[in-house]
């Protein structure tokens, strides 16, 4: 296998996973533009894309597999099984593919053609574009040799963490890929908050990035501490904290994030379904 950096890197669909991860590799890493492709359904953002950084844009999903060393599907699940039987003669078992679809298991990817051995599911967080992402995989069969050459590809975008079993990828996809969005939701009531107590919009944005920011920083450093002894350290009894937290677990945050998270899986279960139920038809 070539040095990393001389690898050529495919990326199939252009939505907003795929340019986050081309921005992580472009940012983090010492991979070149020029040796990043991509095709996409909507041939104007691909291109678009390629203006923006530099990269190489095709029209053509049959070229992109004959450039590629590593191809990241980053095709919405709907659209999986169609472009895959499509270019069903076109993978070779020289190349490493990490399919980022959604609720679409190794089973799935085999039934609509994708039969060569170094494939990888992966499924990241919108953070790789900073270098802080997260990135929970597995390989098809638990191979680890192929599992250390992925580590090494993924190491630039975030945190990597190997997985050996499969089912482990569901609770992830939930808890932290979408995850993060339940965070920015939350972080946006703390905006609107301050906003509304006389901060202007900019000011009320960087105090509650400060504050997560500053927060997490500390959780990190303290890490033999769990989250609730960290909480218990900070909040007296009968102070402005405590009053606050009274009220959040009165009001059973809790309950209502964990409802969320079970949302999220019913959905997410629902796309299991609807690919299974698109291959009987």
């Amino acid at each position: 296998m070539l040095a990393f950096h001389s690898l050529k890197l495919a990326f199939l669909g252009a939505g907003s996973m795929a340019q986050n991860l081309i921005k992580g590799y472009l940012n983090q890493s010492n991979i070149k533009s020029k040796n990043i492709f991509i095709s996409g359904r909507d041939s104007q953002k691909a291109h678009k894309l390629s203006n923006q950084l530099k990269v190489h844009a095709l029209s053509d999903n049959e070229e992109l597999l004959e450039q590629a060393d590593i191809i990241f599907l980053c095709i919405k699940p709907q659209d999986g099984q169609k472009t895959i039987e499509e270019l069903c003669h076109k993978w070779s078992d020289k190349q490493t593919v990490l399919s980022v679809m959604a609720g679409v298991s190794f089973k799935q990817l085999k039934k609509w053609g994708l039969r060569i051995k170094r494939l990888i599911r992966l499924m990241p967080n919108t953070n790789v574009c900073m270098g802080q992402g997260l990135l929970p995989f597995c390989s098809l069969n638990n191979q680890v040799n192929l599992n250390g050459f992925i580590e090494e590809i993924l190491r630039p975008l975030g945190m990597v963490l190997v997985l050996e079993e499969e089912k482990l990828l569901d609770p992830l996809t939930v808890a932290c890929a979408s995850g993060s969005s339940f965070v920015l939701e939350i972080m946006s009531y703390w905006e609107e908050w301050l906003n509304g107590e006389g901060f202007s919009k900019e000011q009320a944005k960087k105090l509650t990035l400060k504050t997560f920011l500053g927060t997490c920083s500390m959780a990190e450093k303290r890490i033999s501490k769990s989250f609730s002894e960290l909480q218990q350290e900070i909040v007296s009894k009968k102070g402005i904290s405590h009053a606050g937290l009274k009220n959040l677990r009165e009001l059973e945050m809790e309950r209502v994030l964990r409802l969320s998270f079970e949302q999220a899986q019913l959905r997410l279960n629902e796309i299991h379904r609807n690919l299974a139920f698109l291959k009987k038809v």
